[in-house]
């Protein structure tokens, strides 16, 4: 490996001030009372590729894009729910040599195998180049931007009764000035975010909000450029403190915004280190990626660039072999480590320093004939395992490579070649683990091992492209991030209060409040103890209104009639001694196992379903269900994210209202024994459905809980 030239600026981003909106400058080292010095390093790249360790899974799917008939141009990155859609976006030319563009979905049919297509054509461009990759909202909505100049949103397929790309939500198509080449960035409110080339060359370049709900634009900012050529074809990155990330096309100057709901504030303007014209360098599809210290890391002409909170460029790593550019988008470890692809055909991964940035490693495979520019972004796992595609100039197709993190040296644990020739897809990592890329032709669906769990993604500051496999761009939150509040919920911090609204409970019986999975949760031993919550018209489900309700759960062995421990129900059981005719729902536990019940009426036997593991192993478990009451497979029930049981709730479709209190941890049946034994915590009521992707939160949030509305 050769050695690599570091420009280094001494500084500490904690030290700095600055007067906001400043554009700051990589010779302006001097800020407050730091002094900040520029020195030269040289850095040795380690660690060769050793042999392969791991055993691959392989392809487990692949599906053509758009048959063989289309030529496809270019295609983005894939987007993944928890519940296995893929979203892609392809553009290119039919056999008339017209331009066009699709959205795509896919997903495998878990009974027949068989792969599973929808498509959207977007209205055909005017202009070539590398179309949005999607973005997917927590409640499913699907975002696109268009080389047309618009800006797409698709409804949620959160059942299988919602067929995916099927229901155009909205259209934004008379505010937007130019071509959108960048990803749909997606904050905690559900803000949508894209910036877009300017109008006239030589004009401005806007950064665009738009209403999730509506596409109607929020608000507009232009961002003047020194160049005089401004467009912004990269993604929108947003920080832990909802701060807005921009890089110029040609990578001269870094923005940061601070958004509001009708205009935003331009903080500072960066110019990022260049030794060339920004007129005559390439166009940059890069993003930024924001560490958890606020570090903003981007590609360009001069390799990587390391931006302090502030705007104050911290250093440039500049790779020794020709061209330096870097058009991959970094990604940043858990441990800081952040790694990206060179123009130069290596994958980097290196540490920032006190004395600037250091190398860990740099990978280049030892088949390859010659090196390869590397335009995709890593994928980041939990195990230190890095995914990524290169072109094999030997095969003349793209490979995904897999890669582990050693320290000083880094291993190749496997390479797959894919059908198609050059990709400029990253890899994404989906909810089991699977990764997800693509070429020209085909969609791939890679197992990395051959074991029944695969590798997760890693919980780090930005550990894949836009993010995260949704693309929201945005620094997580530890708490789970729910689009709309529930109607209640009751947080057990030793009371029985609605933290949402008046819902308040009466406590009863004997209970305790202490350690839950949240804070504290309530504990009951006995009949009948726990708490009651007046019934009103928010609590009651009308015929064909949707509902859901979670918690957490940590159920004790203990014998209670049929098995049964309530953990929330709202039922009237008129008739004594006969508990087989109520009205209403009934969430519990049945012989350690999760249960559910709805009843329309009084005269028929209730809907029921059950499923998953017994819970009774003294731990705490996140449980759900939601009910989409007109779709033939909208029940659902959730244990610690996972479906394990999908029943149909159309025969029950009618009101399911009633007098009885609500009540956590009690029957309404005093003929029966059936208390919760154990504790519950974070109770919540919705009257709509919960995505498999909001349950998926909650569940990976676990001690952190729901983020506060």
């Amino acid at each position: 490996m050769k050695s690599s030239q570091t420009s280094v600026a001494m500084c500490c981003c904690q030290s700095e001030s600055q007067t906001p909106g400043r554009r700051q400058g990589f010779s302006g080292f001097i800020r407050g009372s730091t002094l900040c010095l520029t020195v030269f390093a040289m850095l040795v790249c380690a660690g060769r590729m050793s042999a392969a360790t791991q055993p691959i899974g392989g392809i487990a799917w692949s599906n053509s894009l758009l048959g063989p008939s289309f030529f496809t141009e270019h295609v983005s990155s894939p987007a993944a729910t928890a519940d296995g859609l893929v979203y892609i976006t392809a553009q290119g030319f039919d056999t008339n040599s017209n331009e066009r563009q699709f959205v795509l979905a896919f997903a495998k049919d878990p009974t027949s195998g068989s792969v599973v297509t929808w498509q959207y054509e977007i209205f055909p461009g005017d202009f070539h180049g590398a179309p949005s990759s999607p973005s997917v909202g927590s409640d499913g909505t699907v975002f696109v931007a268009g080389n047309d100049t618009n800006l797409y949103a698709f409804t949620s397929a959160s059942t299988a009764c919602l067929t995916p790309l099927s229901s155009l939500l909205w259209l934004q198509n008379s505010n937007i000035n130019e071509h959108v080449f960048s990803t749909p960035s997606i904050d905690t409110n559900g803000n949508v975010y894209v910036g877009s080339d300017d109008a006239v060359f030589g004009g401005p370049s806007f950064v665009y909000s738009a209403n999730r709900l509506t596409g109607q634009i929020r608000w507009q900012t232009n961002l003047p450029d020194d160049f005089g050529n401004g467009d912004i074809d990269s993604s929108v990155s947003i920080g832990g403190d909802g701060r807005l990330f921009v890089l110029g096309e040609h990578n001269d100057e870094l923005s940061a915004l601070t958004p509001n709901s009708t205009f935003a504030v331009i903080d500072w303007m960066a110019d990022v280190p260049s030794d060339i014209s920004a007129i005559t360098s390439p166009h940059f599809n890069a993003s930024p990626a924001v560490d958890s210290d606020g570090t903003v890391y981007v590609g360009g002409v001069n390799g990587l660039t390391a931006i302090c909170p502030s705007g104050l460029v911290k250093w440039v790593f500049t790779p020794h072999n020709r061209p330096r550019y870097v058009q991959s988008s970094p990604v940043v470890a858990a441990d800081h480590t952040i790694y990206f692809g060179g123009e130069d055909g290596l994958l980097y991964a290196i540490i920032s320093t006190t004395c600037g940035p250091s190398i860990k490693w740099a990978f280049f495979p030892t088949n390859f004939s010659s090196a390869q520019p590397i335009v995709s972004t890593p994928a980041l796992t939990a195990d230190g395992t890095v995914y990524i595609t290169m072109y094999n100039p030997n095969t003349g197709l793209s490979s995904v490579f897999a890669v582990k993190d050693q320290g000083t040296s880094a291993a190749q644990l496997w390479e797959i070649d894919l059908a198609g020739n050059y990709t400029s897809s990253s890899p994404t990592i989906g909810y089991d683990g699977t990764v997800y890329v693509a070429d020209q032709q085909n969609i791939y669906a890679i197992r990395s091992t051959n074991s029944a769990s695969l590798p997760l993604v890693a919980s780090a500051p930005w550990p894949m492209y836009q993010h995260d496999r949704l693309h929201t761009g945005r620094t997580a939150e530890t708490c789970a991030r729910i689009v709309a509040p529930p109607i209640s919920w009751w947080k057990m911090e030793n009371n029985a209060n609605d933290s949402i609204s008046s819902h308040n409970g009466t406590l009863t019986g004997s209970y305790s409040f202490s350690s839950g999975e949240v804070g504290n949760a309530i504990f009951t031993s006995t009949k009948p103890s726990g708490f009651s919550v007046p019934s009103t018209s928010d609590l009651n489900v009308s015929s064909n209104v949707d509902f859901s309700i979670e918690a957490w759960i940590k159920p004790q062995s203990a014998t209670t009639s049929y098995n049964v421990m309530d953990i929330v129900d709202k039922r009237i059981t008129p008739f004594v001694n006969n508990d087989s005719r109520a009205q209403g729902y009934e969430l519990c536990v049945s012989s350690g196992v999760l249960a559910f019940q709805m009843s329309d009426n009084l005269t028929s036997f209730p809907l029921g379903a059950s499923g998953g593991p017994d819970l009774r192993d003294g731990s705490w478990h996140h449980v759900a269900v939601t009910v989409d009451r007109n779709c033939t497979t909208g029940g659902r029930l959730y244990v610690d994210g996972a479906v394990v049981n999908v029943f149909n709730p159309t025969s029950r479709a009618g009101d399911l209202s009633n007098t009885n209190a609500l009540l956590v941890a009690m029957h309404p049946s005093s003929w029966l024994d059936c208390n919760f034994r154990g504790g519950i915590d974070e109770v919540s009521f919705h009257k709509r459905v919960l995505t498999f992707d909001e349950i998926a939160a909650i569940r990976a949030a676990s001690t952190s809980g729901k983020c506060n509305p």
